[in-house]
């Protein structure tokens, strides 16, 4: 129940530059693009003791987000990853765009206990190829499940979400995102980041358990820093932070990760911590190259005389 009331409030201060911790992905999404509340805003005793909590993450003081991402982290049930959407509000005589038609269609489909429900995924594409965002995102659901006669297929679902969040779906954001919490948190972290911009509260929560995990991922092994050196150099749930982005980078190199050494390349080659070093950027890709990344072996020979 604590991480319900804090996802509530944490709605209240969520935002790009100071972001908050995990949860599950919600599935409440209307047409007007409002998150659904997950709990009151009363005043009950376990509201007073979250909100300190909550309002300290919200300043950005990482100890608060971890303290709250230690309450659980929850995988998002089938369920929680697609809504279908409320009836679009239209204006007296306006008629439903032929996406909207398609997309109402595919929705309802899925919900159908016959046979008929085969039929949702022809619909939903034919929306989703029209541009319309919650289309694409209930379809990668579709294709990340094997609804009906679908068989799954994950690297399309992975697609779909990002054709959805592009469309700034945010439940398309939030479930590419999950898709990759548990092997890439740079990327997750950047597609989560983007559905709080979006404001969808859960996002926010499950934002900053993913950076959580990263930075105690770094801590634990200097190999696995690249991760949250990304999310510090981009600013995902954290302040942009170059200086102590570029030392997370070289402890993944010193640990013999070549992506490390590359994104340290990268840095000295344009100066982003402030000092232009061509000749150890050259250094930098080539040990990138040698430990089996080849955009080390491009770069080291772009700088070759």
């Amino acid at each position: 129940m604590l991480l319900r009331v804090l996802s509530s409030l944490l709605l209240i201060g969520c935002s790009a530059a100071t972001v908050p911790c995990p949860s599950p992905v919600p599935r409440g999404e209307t047409a007007t693009g409002a998150a659904v509340a997950r709990s009151s805003r009363g005043s009950s005793d376990e509201e007073r003791v979250a909100l300190p909590i909550a309002e300290a993450c919200v300043r950005g003081e990482m100890a608060a987000c971890r303290a709250i991402a230690r309450v659980a982290t929850v995988t998002p049930t089938d369920a929680e990853q697609r809504q279908a959407p409320a009836p679009v509000a239209l204006a007296a005589g306006e008629r439903p765009t032929i996406a909207e038609q398609e997309a109402a269609i595919g929705e309802k489909l899925l919900e159908a206990a016959g046979p008929e429900r085969l039929d949702a995924p022809r619909h939903l594409e034919a929306a989703c190829d029209l541009k319309h965002g919650a289309a694409c995102n209930s379809l990668g659901w579709a294709w990340s499940t094997g609804f009906g006669a679908l068989r799954a297929d994950k690297k399309k679902a992975a697609e779909l979400y990002e054709l959805a969040c592009d469309l700034e779906n945010r439940l398309g954001c939030v479930n590419r995102g999950h898709m990759a919490r548990s092997t890439n948190k740079a990327k997750a972290a950047e597609f989560m980041h983007k559905a709080c911009e979006l404001e969808l509260e859960d996002a926010c929560v499950a934002l900053a358990g993913t950076v959580a995990e990263a930075e105690a991922a770094c801590r634990k092994s200097p190999a696995d820093c690249v991760n949250w050196g990304v999310i510090q150099e981009r600013g995902y749930g954290v302040p942009v932070d170059r200086k102590k982005a570029f030392s997370s980078f070289q402890a993944a190199c010193a640990a013999k990760d070549a992506v490390g050494c590359f994104d340290v390349g990268i840095f000295l080659r344009d100066g982003k911590n402030g000092t232009v070093d061509v000749r150890a950027a050259k250094r930098h890709f080539a040990a990138a190259c040698k430990g089996g990344y080849d955009g080390g072996c491009r770069q080291a020979a772009l700088l070759s005389p």
